[in-house]
């Protein structure tokens, strides 16, 4: 079976129609969601060289704890391909050469990408395998932290658990609900005060 194949049949027996989107899914499977935020008092981002180091160092420790270091991996990039955006289309379509993703899929996201957009945003989601080390992902994990790149996740091929960073931290979704109390109890200090958990 090709890796596309593969990848979509994997995705939707694990998560359905649900997009491999961190808010979709955390939306979809807040029983088994949970978020860290990627620097003390929870701010967004990164300023000086302490900083970084403080936010790579949370994002490799929760992906570690939530994927499991050398595991196998899905690799997805959702790129929603906005009109009006060609050059961010093109980056995001070189991003994925780089990781070395296949195209997918392509389907229609119902809006909900950018708030206040007209209509559905046609998608387009590149994924491939690959072994969770999080040292081989530190530029990838900056990017993200600095918002140049968005919509990469990392699945764990096995358990389905999901690492999904974003600029300003991560969510995660994991395989039960008894792992998401585990591990908010391991995470606890790196998590948000408010009662919903963002």
């Amino acid at each position: 079976m090709a890796e596309g194949a593969a990848f979509e049949l994997f995705w939707k027996q694990r998560y359905g129609k649900v997009p491999p989107l961190g808010y979709e899914l955390r939306e979809a499977f807040a029983h088994r969601w949970f978020r860290i935020h990627s620097l003390p008092g929870s701010k967004r981002y990164a300023e000086t060289p302490e900083e970084y180091e403080t936010m790579l160092m949370r994002h490799a420790a929760v992906a570690d704890a939530v994927l499991g270091p050398g595991e196998t991996c899905w690799l997805s990039l959702f790129v929603a391909d906005f009109p009006d955006e060609p050059d961010l289309i093109a980056n995001d379509r070189a991003d994925a050469a780089t990781l070395g993703l296949t195209e997918v899929y392509v389907g229609l996201d119902h809006g909900a990408y950018r708030p206040g957009e007209d209509g559905p945003v046609p998608f387009r989601v590149f994924a491939g395998q690959t072994t969770w080390n999080a040292a081989s992902y530190t530029g990838w994990l900056r990017a993200v932290a600095d918002d140049d790149i968005d919509g990469l996740i990392w699945t764990n091929a096995m358990t389905g658990a999901v690492y999904a960073p974003y600029d300003g931290g991560a969510d995660l979704i994991v395989p039960s609900a008894e792992d998401r109390v585990k591990l908010t109890r391991q995470f606890q200090f790196w998590r948000s005060d408010r009662e919903d958990g963002l």
